[in-house]
């Protein structure tokens, strides 16, 4: 069975039974996937999992775009993606991202942000934001098909597909962004691990090795018109109708601190 995701993505996109992208249009250009194992997640698990390390956690689709938009996203210096995180149990935990912060623009205090969208499935998105060694704050933010989110600058963030399907969502970030997964590897991890119980909620456990650790805050996702996140449009249809809107993703120095204040506002 497939799932038609134009609507919600604006893009002739179709989800296949494999968990991987098709289209329908030939001037869609959609690459070939990078994707992840299990195996590439077990430095990242709270527990050993017996699942086949071989098997495929997720596909990461990097820098699609209709063929007449293609100056567009190069003069903005922005790329649109979209990872597909496949349904499973990982030992105790749902199958998640491996975990990352962004690097700084040169001669910026701030990290790039990125914004996402759901566009299928049950996302769960998990934040932090550090200081040297300590972890400053800690933030989830449960989102849904259509629903959109700001990661700000100098939060590392990990995705956990909370739901039984697999979990589409989009991301649009500078094409200048890189991630840098080195903490997360050297911690086996974010600072709180996530499990899914036996009634669909959710228990956190601390991750020892970070040091004393905030509480948990708990968001959800809110949208604002003037970062380019509004109901009626896509992620994608967004940037093409307002791409300034999204200066603020290639310039954090601008903003940084605003960004913060609107994640929390």
């Amino acid at each position: 069975m497939t799932y038609d995701l134009e609507k919600i993505s604006g893009l002739p996109l179709l989800l296949n039974e494999e968990g991987k992208l098709n289209s329908t249009l030939d001037d869609l250009y959609l690459p070939e996937p990078a994707l992840r194992k299990v195996e590439d997640l077990l430095p990242v698990l709270a527990c050993n999992t017996d699942m086949n390390p071989t098997q495929i956690a997720y596909y990461m689709y990097r820098g699609i775009f209709l063929k007449e938009h293609d100056c567009l996203f190069k003069e903005t210096g922005l790329r649109y993606d979209i990872t597909i995180l496949l349904p499973g149990l990982l030992s105790k935990e749902n199958i998640k991202t491996l975990g990352h912060y962004h690097s700084r623009p040169e001669f910026s205090s701030y990290s790039y942000p990125e914004v996402y969208e759901v566009l299928y499935g049950e996302a769960l998105y998990v934040l932090q934001k550090k200081n040297g060694e300590s972890i400053l704050d800690m933030i989830l933010v449960k989102a849904s098909s259509g629903e959109k989110l700001l990661v700000p600058p100098d939060y590392g963030h990990v995705t956990v597909n909370i739901g039984n399907t697999p979990l589409v969502m989009s991301n649009l970030m500078a094409s200048n962004a890189t991630s840098v997964h080195r903490e997360y590897l050297e911690k086996k991890g974010a600072a709180y691990y996530i499990f899914v119980d036996n009634n669909n909620g959710l228990k956190y456990q601390g991750n020892n090795r970070y040091g004393p650790l905030p509480s948990i805050r708990e968001l959800t996702p809110k949208l604002n018109e003037s970062l380019g996140l509004m109901a009626e449009f896509s992620l994608y249809q967004s940037f093409v109708i307002s791409p300034y809107r999204f200066k603020y993703l290639v310039s954090p120095q601008e903003q940084g601190d605003l960004l913060t204040r609107l994640l929390n506002s």
